[in-house]
């Protein structure tokens, strides 16, 4: 866990001392139930008293360390996205050296796998998107959007500097309609099979709308 982030939580009231005090695995238990009980229900249904059961903490020590529910969601989305960046972070180097189709091409399926093999924290972003207080989702999408956006950015650059990609597009630009195609493909895949079952048809899908795509991009 970011120590620094739980630091900056620290100073904006949303944890307290006593939190960041606690040894990294007790702060990791806490957030790991907190993800998982906030994945499972709305806000409203979430209950203090069983999150501070499975972490195995009083739910007067719950109320130390955060003050409050709201607070512990704020905690919860704040350390999802610092992880949520990490691991995209992680994927910069992956696919140096390959041209930038088959960097946009892995970039989907890495987001695809992000979804279908980490299926808590899926689940959370959906209660997020749907099901939570609109000024905190808002926050949080937009942080969210931000990091895939810079990885996207970064890969159209790249291609505009190679000469893949035309170089009169903002990469910004191009960034949103690769992202959007990504998610309207796979809300059209789960409108067919009612869930995320075959990533290869799904992703059979995005190849060819990325390609129909490519052609109108490439330089």
């Amino acid at each position: 866990m970011n120590e620094n982030l739980i630091i900056e939580l620290e100073r904006d009231g949303i944890v307290t001392a006593t939190f960041r005090k606690l040894d990294p695995e007790k702060k990791k238990t806490l957030y790991v139930t907190a993800l998982t009980a906030f994945s499972e229900d709305v806000f409203d249904r979430v209950s203090f008293d069983y999150i501070a059961e499975t972490a195995g903490v009083s739910k007067g020590s719950l109320f130390q360390y955060f003050g409050n529910k709201e607070n512990l969601l704020r905690f919860t989305c704040e350390i999802f996205i610092d992880n949520y960046r990490q691991f995209w972070d992680s994927q910069r180097t992956r696919a140096e050296g390959i041209h930038t189709r088959e960097r946009i091409r892995d970039f989907s399926q890495t987001l695809l796998d992000f979804r279908a093999e980490r299926k808590v924290e899926y689940a959370f972003y959906v209660k997020m998107l749907y099901e939570n207080s609109r000024e905190l989702t808002d926050d949080f999408l937009q942080k969210i959007n931000r990091i895939l956006l810079e990885h996207l950015n970064r890969l159209i650059s790249r291609g505009a500097r190679t000469a893949e990609i035309r170089q009169d597009i903002p990469a910004e630009r191009i960034a949103f309609v690769i992202t959007a195609l990504i998610e309207a493909s796979h809300r059209y895949s789960n409108t067919i099979n009612q869930k995320l079952r075959n990533r290869e048809k799904l992703m059979d899908i995005i190849e060819d709308i990325e390609g129909m795509l490519f052609d109108g991009i490439k330089g």
